[in-house]
């Protein structure tokens, strides 16, 4: 074969295989673009996108949409929850009240209750907390008025100025003071036991409370008997 033939040859035979060559090598830079494609896309548009999509999307997005979802949703959620749980602390309120539920009645019936009417029981009790805590005040304000009259001898000794007439004083409120608390204490023993006898089931402080609350402005306390 001439030179020139094996010149020939050789070329043809150097393009049959770089033809495929080539392809591959085609086929990679596409493949590369692509993923710089998707990288400047993603890394751009998500980048961008994400950052300014999911950024501003899922920022605005999901910070608004799970912001404003979330927190509306789990806010929504949390005051459905909070509703059932104060709803359930009613309904085991009113099983404790039992028959002291009868306080819801109005104050027209209390007025003509019956002394020994469910209604009229509760009243009863009503009328003694009402003296009672009448006289837990008294007691209080007279404790008020010992230890103002305890400063004042300090003071008047320190002084060097006479304490007879302030220690009269004191004495005749210490004595006051311990017949206050002892008729308190009665008062409030008689609360108790008409209570009891209101209720059919055992009474708590919460039970307690919430049927003083119940009760407030239906009854009708005189100022005799709440002294």
């Amino acid at each position: 074969m001439t030179r020139g033939g094996k010149y020939f040859a050789l070329t043809l035979s150097t393009l049959l295989v770089a033809v495929p060559v080539l392809e591959a090598a085609s086929v990679f830079t596409a493949a590369v673009a692509e993923a710089a494609g998707k990288g400047g896309g993603n890394g751009g548009g998500n980048g961008g996108g994400n950052g300014g999509g999911n950024g501003g999307g899922n920022g605005g997005g999901n910070a608004g949409g799970n912001a404003g979802g979330n927190a509306g949703g789990n806010s929504g959620a949390k005051s459905s929850t909070n509703t059932k749980s104060q709803g359930a602390a009613k309904q085991s309120l009113h099983a404790k009240l039992g028959a002291l539920n009868a306080a819801n009645a109005s104050a027209q019936a209390f007025a003509n209750a019956s002394a020994n009417s469910r209604i009229g029981k509760i009243k009863a009790f009503y009328v003694a907390e009402q003296a009672a805590n009448a006289a837990d005040s008294k007691v209080t304000a007279l404790e008020g008025k010992v230890k103002a009259l305890e400063t004042a001898i300090a003071d008047a000794t320190a002084a060097g100025t006479s304490t007879e007439e302030l220690q009269a004083q004191l004495d005749q409120a210490n004595l006051d003071l311990t017949a206050a608390r002892k008729e308190a204490a009665a008062l409030d023993a008689t609360a108790d036991s008409l209570l009891e006898k209101a209720a059919n089931k055992p009474v708590t402080q919460d039970v307690r409370d919430a049927l003083n609350k119940m009760l407030d402005g239906k009854i009708v306390v005189s100022d005799s008997t709440a002294q």
